[in-house]
């Protein structure tokens, strides 16, 4: 009967189920895995934790019963609890790809580099094509690439995409959509929904929420889909396209578009050339390309943008400004801000807007 309620997704009705069980064999391991798993699927991850507990001591070999209560442990933003269980788990099934990935994260999280760097590179040398791992190894040892690999991006905003918005305003104070929409009507003051315009890595649709009232046609692209599902419920988009930025912009039609905006985006791709190359060609004469950068703060670097240890890449002012005279782009203004808040410290960052 527990079982069948677990696989029916019946919570409520196994965590009744399982506290009797618990009181009648309370030796029984698996029972008190049932019980922590019923009330944690619940939302109740405090809850669970005394059952998950049972459960890892009475089945102390069992990795999955440590993995469980390290997750209970980790949605608590108890770090150093999920870290030792990930590492139990590790020790009795070291092949477990996902627990490598939650372990290196938390060690991160806690600012043990070196440890998480170990722990990405034991999980690159066992899938050497994982672009996550190797977006990971690349960030935690200083190593600088091109951008972020597509399985890195869709990952993340997949697992993020049912909290993104909310954490975004009411833990990051994010500000780069009213940002966006202030520096557009600075220099268009009045939307009169008559232009055609993409959403570079749109998202949710934080960005399109804001630009809506310019646009006639509101296209959309993004690598996760999750995140495309939460942007179609908003009802503002035209086309939503599940790609690669430049994969799409090298499909479409040149002189397509009166405005690109890409909110929070270029923090994952570090190599801007060919992406504003392609920003051109898209946009018919005047058009209006509007975007925001985390800025590379180090002004004695001679480099046009860094891989962070946060796994984003800050970009140099003065090279997006050569890049902007490379293509014929006329720079309308720069404007310095903070985007966002990384634990207790601002982002710094600009808003950029071109015309063709």
């Amino acid at each position: 009967m527990a079982l069948n309620y677990f696989k029916q997704g019946q919570f409520a009705q196994l965590e009744a189920c399982c506290q009797a069980l618990s009181k009648r064999y309370p030796k029984d391991g698996f029972g008190w895995q049932l019980l922590g798993l019923s009330i944690k699927m619940q939302g109740r991850d405090a809850d669970a934790v005394p059952a998950l507990q049972t459960a890892a001591r009475l089945l102390p070999n069992d990795w999955q019963s440590h993995v469980n209560l390290g997750s209970a442990h980790l949605a608590l933003g108890k770090l150093g609890a999920a870290e030792a269980c990930f590492t139990r788990a590790l020790a009795l099934a070291p092949d477990s790809l996902k627990a490598l990935d939650t372990l290196g994260d938390i060690q991160r999280r806690l600012g043990k580099t070196e440890a998480a760097l170990a722990t990405f590179q034991r999980r690159l040398a066992m899938t050497p094509d994982n672009g996550h791992s190797q977006h990971m190894v690349a960030m935690l040892s200083g190593q600088q690439t091109a951008g972020a690999p597509a399985d890195y991006v869709s990952r993340t905003f997949d697992e993020y995409a049912e909290h993104f918005d909310a954490h975004l305003t009411a833990v990051l104070q994010y500000k780069v959509p009213a940002l966006i929409r202030d520096a557009l009507a600075s220099h268009a003051p009045a939307p009169a929904a008559q232009w055609d315009v993409l959403d570079l890595g749109c998202g949710t649709g934080l960005v399109g929420d804001v630009i809506s009232p310019w646009a006639r046609k509101l296209v959309g692209v993004d690598l996760s889909a999750k995140m495309l599902d939460k942007a179609q419920a908003r009802q503002l988009y035209q086309d939503l396209v599940c790609a690669d930025l430049l994969s799409m912009m090298r499909a479409a039609p040149a002189d397509s578009f009166d405005l690109i905006v890409a909110g929070d985006v270029f923090v994952y791709i570090g190599q801007l050339d060919e992406l504003i190359n392609q920003a051109k060609r898209l946009l018919r004469p005047d058009g209006l390309f509007v975007f925001s950068t985390e800025t590379l703060a180090d002004e004695a670097s001679t480099q046009p943008y860094h891989l962070q240890t946060t796994g984003r890449y800050s970009h140099a002012p003065d090279a997006l400004l050569q890049q902007a005279a490379q293509e014929g782009f006329t720079v309308l203004s720069t404007t310095n801000a903070i985007l966002r808040m990384d634990g207790s410290e601002p982002v710094q960052g600009q808003i950029s807007v071109w015309r063709a």
